[in-house]
């Protein structure tokens, strides 16, 4: 499974008198805060971009990878529903999914299905021969998908 990519996150801090830049980020399983500069002398945009040059070495070394939606489907949503779902609400699920979102839509990148091209494809489907409530089971399961994936 891959590992997530992280951005890190930056706040404000008073030390010594001063406001500073404090940045936050994990690395080998410990917590980080390094100092990016004063407030006075770099705006919030500049921090986000020190902390980023910190951030981006990680997360090549950790190998955080772009997922298809496919790929991301069976490998990370799969396995974790499985853990709550009935064996009836497992077969007919997946079945669904396999056979209305993957088959047409499966090689998609993950960062590229946005609201809009999400909407297309319901859309679409909805064109089809399907009934009303298969189309909108398969709007129930892309919004799964798509909630584990921001998650």
């Amino acid at each position: 499974m891959a590992i997530r990519a992280q951005r890190g996150s930056i706040r404000k801090r008073k030390s010594g008198g001063t406001q500073k830049w404090l940045g936050s980020y994990w690395e080998d399983g410990h917590h980080k805060s390094p100092t990016l500069g004063l407030c006075s002398e770099m705006t919030k945009a500049e921090a986000q971009a020190a902390l980023d040059k910190l951030v981006r070495p990680i997360n090549e070394q950790a190998g955080a990878v772009a997922y298809s939606l496919d790929g991301f489907t069976r490998q990370v949503v799969y396995p974790w529903c499985e853990r709550g779902w009935k064996y009836s609400t497992r077969v007919t699920t997946e079945e669904r999914i396999n056979r209305l979102i993957l088959q047409r839509i499966g090689d998609t990148p993950l960062s590229s299905c946005t609201r809009s091209f999400l909407q297309d494809f319901l859309d679409q489907l909805a064109t089809t021969d399907l009934s009303h409530s298969t189309v909108l089971h398969a709007r129930w399961d892309l919004n799964l998908i798509c909630k584990m994936a921001v998650n």
